[in-house]
């Protein structure tokens, strides 16, 4: 088994650590940012825009509180 080559700086090592225990980032996010951003202190300097962004595509629909029953939307559906 090769091993693998592991000179990181003692920064890089930190930011490591911090990014892979940031909440909503798991392994799969974590290899993402890291090969997208080449770098743990990079990717945590993007992170809080990143997650600015997240939260306007995946705001909630406001809840309609005078949505029609079930039985009125089948009747209205039916013809009737």
């Amino acid at each position: 088994m090769p091993s693998r080559k592991t000179d990181l700086s003692q920064n890089e090592k930190i930011a490591r650590l911090r990014l892979i225990r940031t909440e909503n980032v798991g392994p799969v996010t974590f290899r993402h940012l890291l090969s997208r951003y080449k770098t743990a202190v990079n990717a945590l300097e993007i992170l809080p825009e990143l997650a600015h962004r997240g939260e306007k595509n995946h705001c909630a629909p406001p809840v309609n509180p005078k949505r029609p029953k079930k039985s009125k939307t089948l009747k209205t559906l039916a013809g009737s």
